[in-house]
């Protein structure tokens, strides 16, 4: 914490703790569709030792395998197992977990960028302003894997961090960050990049001394996989990582007319769904069309992956549109902050490009660091566009925007407006088209949105026992 004040840095931790857990008691959200199979899964672990989403019929064919997993189930299982099913006690974790990761998020702007500690009103503006992030707020009231996520994804990076700054290599920490990333991981796929990514860095950093430290880091991050692959293997008799929902996101998310959305409704899905009930065989086959597809029309992949960019940028991908809320006006609102803080961080991101666009076109270099950030938004842009995108799926890649978001307006304040004015306009024309863009390949779905909300059709859950 060099340069912070310790105080106030506390105090709004603690402010992030409490909005975010107030907002999960106050609507006491019912699980649905994810956060229902998690539940589910998560209450067979500890009813009966197996991880299913169902009791009946054959394993080979539970769909808990086609869920993203297993970390944030044993999770919550975990959960239930030392507090009972009380939704409350994990909704108060994840508000922890998040206000620690928007913690370690601040010291590492600290180091990414130093000068940012001249002015640290700027820097615990930006907490608050993070730490009451709407989107995150309402998936911190949910049994979701946002969270969780990105509490270790942070703390990779956190403790990465901490073993270039020592000249002294301690074994210790290379064997910590290897299990921090076996975790992540078993979390969510994309933690497979990151590893990638930090090993990848690690070898620039040090150079010859990277071996031992790397090995290690390989060696545990495989031995906390390792036992779900031999339970994989021993229940379906095949190789499977970690689940079979990648095959149905290829399939899903770049079948032409999805614009890179997950989405069940349309006929080879329902084809492929029917013919091979088994997940391992759909996931087989979802990844063939995949390859198949990719070969045979890299013109009309090509046209996906664009369609997929823009909704990183997009502002009509917001998360007011959820089942919960009492009305009208905390829906509508919702929205409408939701659109407002996208857009500051998205902005954020598309000016601090900006920067080094031009910055490389007139030295005709950029930094180490610069570029270690931007490989790090590549890599956090990389499954969605691969596979499936949604407001949900751009989180990582929009909170972990922090650093930038800081700089960005550090750099802004300090400077003349006339000196930036152009950029900013840039940033504006190049959200605009993206989210027009957007909107106009999902207006079918945005527009059955918006009436939901002026139907108020809602499925508030003030009465869940929690």
């Amino acid at each position: 914490m060099r340069g912070l004040n310790k105080k106030p840095f506390l105090i709004i931790l603690g402010l992030i703790i409490a909005v975010n857990f107030l907002y999960a008691i106050t609507y006491k959200i019912i699980p649905r569709v994810d956060a229902e199979a998690y539940d589910e899964i998560a209450t067979n672990i500890v009813n009966t030792g197996e991880y299913r989403a169902t009791l009946t019929g054959p394993v080979e064919l539970d769909g808990s395998i086609t869920r993203i997993g297993p970390g944030y189930e044993y999770f919550v299982a975990g959960h239930f197992l030392f507090f009972g099913r009380h939704l409350w006690v994990i909704w108060l974790t994840q508000a922890l977990l998040y206000a620690l990761t928007i913690g370690m998020l601040a010291i590492l702007t600290t180091r990414l960028f130093p000068s940012t500690t001249n002015n640290l009103k700027i820097l615990y503006g930006v907490m608050l302003f993070f730490g009451i992030f709407i989107d995150m707020i309402q998936l911190n009231g949910m049994l979701m894997t946002e969270s969780l996520f990105l509490f270790f994804l942070t703390l990779s990076f956190f403790v990465w961090a901490k073993i270039i700054e020592n000249k002294k290599q301690n074994i210790f920490w290379w064997i910590l960050l290897g299990t921090i990333l076996g975790t992540l991981t078993l979390i969510r796929p994309t933690g497979l990049i990151i590893f990638i990514l930090l090993s990848t860095a690690s070898i620039y950093k040090l150079r010859k001394k990277a071996l031992l430290p790397i090995l290690l880091v390989t060696i545990f991050f495989l031995g906390i996989q390792t036992p779900w692959v031999i339970r994989n293997y021993k229940v379906f008799n095949q190789f499977v990582f970690h689940s079979t929902a990648d095959g149905m996101n290829f399939l899903s998310g770049n079948y032409p007319g999805n614009h890179g959305e997950f989405n069940s409704d349309f006929p080879l899905f329902q084809e492929m769904k029917e013919k091979y009930p088994a997940p391992t065989e759909f996931n087989k086959q979802a990844k063939a069309w995949y390859k198949d597809f990719v070969l045979s029309h890299p013109l009309q992949v090509l046209k996906i992956k664009v369609e997929k960019l823009t909704i990183f940028f997009s502002l009509a991908k917001t998360s007011g549109f959820w089942f919960h809320y009492f009305g009208k006006i905390d829906q509508g609102t919702t929205i409408l902050i939701s659109i407002f803080q996208n857009g500051v961080i998205i902005g954020a991101q598309v000016f601090f490009w900006i920067i080094l666009i031009k910055k490389y076109f007139k030295d005709k270099k950029i930094n180490s660091r610069e570029v270690f950030i931007l490989f790090t938004t590549f890599a956090l842009m990389a499954t969605p566009i691969l596979t499936v995108i949604a407001s949900r799926h751009r989180l990582p890649f929009v909170v972990m925007s922090f650093p930038i978001v800081v700089f960005v307006l550090s750099l802004i304040l300090q400077k003349p407006w006339k000196e930036n004015f152009k950029r900013v306009i840039l940033v504006i024309v190049i959200i605009g088209i993206a989210t027009t863009i957007d909107t106009y390949l999902q207006f079918g779905k945005l527009k059955e949105r918006i009436e939901r909300v002026k139907s108020a059709k809602i499925e508030n859950s003030r009465d869940l026992n929690v």
